[in-house]
């Protein structure tokens, strides 16, 4: 499995990349494709992605394989608290800096390579930059518009 920040996630089987074909089914990302298993016959396998979470969920064989523990209550309101914010702001800039910014979270809370307390840092760390870019826009365009 692979994904990156701005990624899809891929599913390799022996060195080779399988091609997923992309199906919506019951509100969820759905994509699957069809696998020989040891004794030749054909298997179905999907990945399937939650709403707010990059790692995907593995069906084979109707068997979820869980490849990581779901995010926590406390992790997702660490996660989108500084953007909810943004939200009562009001407009669509706002709204599009608070979507870009919990998307980066997540991927950032997701990393395999940063222990616990980096996660948080960067995340933190992620808001703010996020928070300062869109006080900057908006002071851009309030220029552009009044000329003050």
């Amino acid at each position: 499995m692979l994904g990156g920040l701005f990624g899809t996630a891929e599913l390799w089987v022996d060195g080779t990349k399988l091609k997923m074909e992309k199906k919506y089914m019951t509100g969820k990302s759905r994509r699957s494709c069809t696998v020989k298993d040891n004794t030749g016959n054909d298997v179905l396998v999907q990945l399937i992605k939650p709403t707010f979470d990059p790692i995907p969920q593995v069906i084979i064989k109707d068997k979820t394989i869980i490849l990581a523990q779901p995010l926590k209550w406390y992790e997702y309101a660490w996660m989108a608290g500084p953007m909810v914010i943004m939200l009562f702001m009001g407009g669509a800039l706002p709204a599009l800096f608070a979507l870009t910014g919990f998307y980066i979270n997540t991927r950032i809370f997701r990393a395999k390579k940063l222990n616990m307390f980096f996660r948080y840092f960067f995340t933190l760390l992620s808001s703010a930059v996020i928070w300062v870019v869109l006080l900057i826009t908006v002071g851009i365009i309030t220029y552009m518009i009044n000329g003050v």
